[in-house]
Formats: structure tokens, C-alpha cells, sequence
């Protein structure tokens, strides 16, 4: 494993099964004895799919000043590839490419991430737990790093509804700790009712 870089390569972060919704702040929990109805997974991904259905493939899935690090060859290995094809295969062995995407790329392959994991049943994914870790910021705008504000301010609220269906379905599997998905939850809440007042990402460095 590649030593955590600093900058924007400094966002590196780091089955009684429950199922969970999330109110506030307050994650209510409680146990079942089922998996998930194999309906209620093919209308979660049919859900994330339709809601990111306009990112179009990136051309280059880096920024073209990027030096050479493991984060940048890591994210070299999903050129080309649309994120329908994404397995959580490639995700364990590349886990790290998140922190070396463009933020287009970043963007476009966040429905990959998640209905890879669902599809194959698998929340416990190093990039699982980095995406919690990158959301897991709470309600203070000014102390989010630039890594964040060019990336996830940008998703619509649709693209926030979906991803947090994604959390609540974590939630589900028991795969996070239930204060930092409260906490990505109520990050997204801000993020999908940004439009209207001054974007976020406007703020973040005042």
C-alpha cells in the first residue's frame, strides 16, 4: 500500500444483518433475519443508474499534470472502461484509484462503485469505506478540502438521493459505523438542496 500523499492525494482516507433509515442526524437501527428481497436490489440499481444516466465516460479519467504515483496508475486502470463493467474485483485490487481521478471521472464512476458492491454483495470494500470517510464531513462547509469541493458539490440531487440510498444500504449490511454514515447522510442533504442559495464550493475557501 502506497504512502498517503499530500494535497488532494491527502484525502486518502484511511453479517447479523441490520437495516437501517437514517433521520437527521439519528440512525435508527434494527435487526433482520433476511437478506434483502432480490426485487429490492434490482430496484436499488435500477434507481442509482437512472439517477447518474447523463455522466458521460470521461476521455481521460486523470488530470493531465498528474505525476506518477500508485493513486495515478491505480485510476489508469479504469480508462476506457464504463462503469456498468466495473467489478468489485478491480475495486479491491485498485482501491486506491478514487484519490487519483479527474473530479469528471470521480463523478462518473461513483454508480459503478456502488452497484458493484450491491450487485455482488460486498459493503465491505476498502473503497467503500474511503467514499464513508470522504462524506463523513458533518455541516461545516468552510472545512472541507479541495478534494471534496471540486467533486462531490457537483452531483444533482438526484445523484444525492441515490448515493444515499447506497448509505442506507451499507446501513443495512452493518459494513460502517453508524455516526459517520449519519454524518455522510446529513452532508448530502446539504449537497442536494445547495441550488438556490450560494454553492457550496463557492464557500469553502472563504
Amino acid at each position: 500500500m502506497p504512502a498517503s500523499p499530500s494535497g488532494e492525494e491527502g484525502a486518502h482516507a484511511k453479517h447479523g444483518k441490520v437495516r437501517g433509515t437514517l433521520e437527521g442526524a439519528n440512525l435508527v437501527l434494527f435487526k433482520f433475519d433476511e437478506l434483502m428481497m432480490q426485487e429490492d436490489i434490482e430496484a436499488l440499481l435500477t434507481f442509482i443508474a437512472e439517477a447518474f444516466k447523463d455522466r458521460a465516460m470521461p476521455e481521460t479519467v486523470i488530470k493531465a499534470e498528474s505525476p506518477d504515483s500508485d493513486l495515478y496508475e491505480d485510476a489508469q486502470e479504469f480508462t476506457g472502461k464504463a462503469w456498468q463493467q466495473i467489478t468489485c474485483a478491480e475495486l479491491q485490487q485498485y482501491y486506491d484509484a478514487i484519490f487519483g481521478f479527474s473530479p469528471e471521472a470521480f463523478r462518473y464512476f461513483l454508480p459503478g462503485i456502488y452497484c458493484a458492491g450491491i450487485r455482488e454483495n460486498q459493503p465491505n470494500l476498502i473503497v467503500n469505506s474511503s467514499l464513508v470517510s470522504c462524506l463523513d464531513r458533518g455541516n461545516a462547509p468552510n472545512s472541507w478540502d479541495d478534494f471534496f469541493a471540486k467533486r462531490w458539490p457537483q452531483l444533482s440531487p438526484k445523484e444525492c438521493e441515490a448515493t444515499q440510498k447506497w448509505l442506507l444500504w451499507l446501513s443495512d449490511c452493518g459494513a460502517c459505523e453508524d455516526i459517520a454514515l449519519s454524518r455522510a447522510f446529513d452532508t448530502l442533504n446539504i449537497l442536494a438542496n445547495q441550488k438556490g442559495a450560494i454553492p457550496i464550493a463557492s464557500w469553502v475557501k472563504k
